[in-house]
């Protein structure tokens, strides 16, 4: 049996349910989940993935990408913790850049670096 796992609605339109596995499927008697929503359950492989959810005292699946690989949810909790991480770290490793010019100076026509005068002895 697979632990339960929390997911947020990131398609802005939002998520319909499924009653079934199969994408085409929709359950359009309850609105599914809104942009921005957690969704929870264990993750079901299908025709694509889904979160198999609790609904009331239904059993409803929840797609987390389109057939055409479009993403509808996204992990929460540590998986999102960790993907926080890695963007972080790769901003680091940017840090250096300044203005956008990778640190270094720009030259004008003459070939000459601005901002810099040369001083006289």
């Amino acid at each position: 049996m697979q632990a339960e796992q929390q997911f947020n609605v990131v398609y802005q339109a939002g998520v319909a349910w499924r009653t079934q596995p199969s994408f085409n499927l929709r359950y359009t008697a309850t609105p599914g989940p809104a942009c921005g929503t957690m969704v929870s359950g264990t993750v079901y492989n299908g025709d694509v993935q889904y979160v198999v959810c609790n609904v009331g005292a239904m059993q409803l699946f929840c797609p987390i990408y389109t057939p055409q690989g479009v993403q509808l949810l996204a992990p929460s909790g540590m998986m999102q913790q960790q993907l926080n991480n890695d963007v972080y770290r790769v901003q680091q490793s940017f840090g250096n850049i300044e203005g956008g010019k990778h640190g270094k100076k720009s030259k004008n026509k003459a070939g000459k670096v601005k901002g810099h005068k040369l001083k006289k002895k």
